[in-house]
């Protein structure tokens, strides 16, 4: 899946903005009082650290140089006055430094507020960002999600959202912060001396018109090593699903040679964003030296012309240091909003990718069916595919329940597609589908795979307690079901004598359990949906004799009520079937089906299988 494009104008990073807005507004508005919250402490936070350096000002000039108080603190001192109280020199000093303490201690508590609603803000929109990222994952066919590297996918849920979220509720609030800290610091400044505020106003200008300037460079080296990072992540998953394919193969010197390679284009991508970020923050320093060493200057010159007092200069260097401050997070917010963007861009071209598989308008739920599916010269071609390359051709078929049909063919020739196709997790490119004489475009997707139960080659079981392994579902479950047909599959003595019962945790892909008891674990995690209609794909493949002879007899009492369709090559289930499919080269063809149908003409019955 290629990435769009780096924004190259003002409108592009408009348009990136509205994308994130898209994205994430929605949750921003519901979390608008815990942001309120946020922004209101820290306004409170950022007004008395503005404060901090006046205590020392008043102590230094109303104290150590003797000037007079000012008047709104000469109202203080006249009260005292009248009551008998008078402070000397030092009783001052211990107030102002009291004043500065409990300064600090308000600033503290208020950034602790801040903090605090904004984590809960964060954690909030990570949650939800990520579960709407994979809902719609999960809405995608298996066409579009061919498109992404699965170790690219996780960056998507997990990396991509971490970043947007983010910048949303810590980066654009620390620049706010900042912000408000340059106008308030200004402000003051200017009301000290005109001229040395104009300086700094300057220099922060400056800053800006750099930042701006060289964030684009940086935003494209971030974009290059997201990229870069994608690829070595998907490359990683790979070796590490298949290490024992590579171990079997001897084929780790090899495996370690592209791996190195890949990070290699990893290592330059990320040199040339940390040189990027370095170039920027050099020039940040230098400007940032340069404008102290102005104020300073500046300042002790007016002080010798007794137009500023030695506090007020205290107070411009503890300004001009505050204002420039933000510089020194310049390059740090530059990157956090550049990862921000282009995070939010990746995840916006993927929520733009409308599922392929959609309820059409008139389609209804149902809640249960009887289990009779039918295809009516189906035929599915990949997207580019001439029509004499279909996959599958003209099929006719016919499932009902009471029947045990088993379907052959040999590697590529259809079987995988023609199973999709029955769980419309692809569409037919010509021809129709019915369940129970409805066609699938009648039937919203969830209710339709609502009448499945599968059980696939690969026997994934998810890690944690087999409980939840087996019950893959939000309803309540009855744990009687679960030793009923843990009992079916001869698996409930072995479970009962564990020391933690159905609480035993199980391994990522269940690997603290044999292949044969996976097999069975998938089967009955299957048969615990008890839905109407079966499909087991190469139920018997890669287990052993007693595993097998379990299955069959489980599938054997399973078929008097369910529609069942079972993928295999294996004699044992061919001797079970009541119709044996064959397909070869994209044609359905039947040999002498134990279970007539009405429709048994439409079966071409000339064709011989290589069984």
């Amino acid at each position: 899946m290629k990435l769009n494009k780096e924004p190259t104008n003002n409108q592009s990073t408009e348009k990136l903005w509205q994308k994130v807005w898209k994205l994430a507004g929605d949750d921003l508005w519901d979390n608008r009082w815990l942001l309120f919250k946020a922004y209101f402490f820290g306004v409170l936070a950022v007004a008395s650290l503005l404060l901090l350096p006046w205590p020392l000002k008043l102590i230094i000039d109303h104290v150590m140089a003797g000037y007079d108080l000012p008047k709104w603190l000469g109202f203080f001192r006249n009260l005292l006055l009248e009551q008998g109280i008078s402070l000397n020199d030092q009783d001052k000093v211990i107030i102002f430094a009291s004043v500065y303490t409990l300064i600090a201690i308000f600033s503290t508590l208020c950034g602790s507020v801040e903090k605090m609603s904004g984590a809960r803000v964060r954690e909030n929109m990570v949650l939800r960002i990520r579960d709407k990222m994979l809902k719609h994952f999960q809405s995608l066919s298996g066409l579009q999600r061919a498109n992404y590297r699965s170790g690219d996918l996780g960056l998507y849920i997990l990396v991509d959202v971490h970043h947007l979220v983010r910048l949303l509720t810590k980066t654009i609030p620390l620049i706010f912060r900042h912000l408000v800290i340059t106008l308030f610091t200004l402000s003051i400044m200017f009301w000290l001396d005109p001229w040395l505020a104009a300086a700094g106003l300057f220099m922060v200008v400056f800053l800006g018109g750099l930042v701006r300037f060289q964030g684009s460079r940086l935003r494209r080296c971030s974009r290059n090593k997201r990229t870069q990072e994608g690829v070595i992540s998907g490359f990683t998953q790979e070796c590490v699903k298949g290490m024992p394919t590579v171990q079997a193969l001897s084929a780790e010197d090899y495996v370690r040679e592209r791996f190195l390679d890949i990070n290699r284009k990893t290592l330059k991508a990320g040199i040339k964003e940390t040189a990027a970020a370095v170039t920027m923050e050099r020039s940040m320093q230098i400007i940032n030296g340069f404008a102290v060493a102005l104020i300073m200057g500046g300042g002790a010159v007016l002080v010798l012309q007794s137009q500023l007092t030695v506090g007020d200069l205290t107070v411009f260097v503890a300004y001009m240091v505050q204002l420039l401050k933000p510089v020194e997070k310049i390059n740090e917010m530059a990157s956090a909003v550049s990862r921000g963007l282009t995070r939010a861009e990746h995840l916006t071209s993927l929520l733009n990718l409308l599922p392929d598989i959609q309820d059409q308008p008139n389609a209804q739920s149902i809640q249960s069916c009887s289990g009779v599916i039918e295809f009516q010269d189906v035929s599915f071609s990949y997207p580019g595919q001439a029509s004499e390359q279909a996959v599958l051709k003209n099929i006719n078929l016919r499932l009902q329940p009471g029947q045990l049909t088993v379907l052959t063919g040999s590697s590529g020739s259809g079987k995988s597609t023609l199973f999709n196709l029955m769980l419309r997790q692809l569409v037919q490119t010509s021809g129709k589908i019915l369940l129970d004489s409805k066609s699938y475009d009648e039937v919203t997707l969830v209710s339709l795979r609502a009448q499945f139960s599968v059980m696939l080659q690969q026997h994934h079981l998810f890690s944690g307690s087999l409980r939840e392994a087996l019950w893959l579902n939000t309803q309540n479950l009855d744990e009687n079901h679960v030793w009923r047909v843990l009992a079916q599959v001869d698996l409930e003595r072995y479970v009962r004598q564990l020391p933690l019962g159905l609480d035993t945790v199980l391994d990522e892909d269940g690997h603290n359990f044999s292949g044969g008891q996976r097999a069975r674990l998938s089967l009955a995690r299957a048969l615990l949906l008890d839905r109407p209609i079966l499909l087991l794909d190469e139920p018997l493949a890669n287990i052993d004799v007693q595993s097998q002879s379990i299955i069959l007899k489980a599938l054997d009492q399973i078929r008097k009520n369910k529609t069942c369709l079972v993928i295999s090559h294996l004699p044992l289930l061919i001797e079970q079937a009541d119709m044996l499919l064959h397909l070869e080269q994209g044609v359905l063809t039947v040999k002498y089906p134990k279970f007539q149908t009405e429709n048994s003409e439409k079966y071409d019955e000339q064709v011989d299988y290589l069984l």
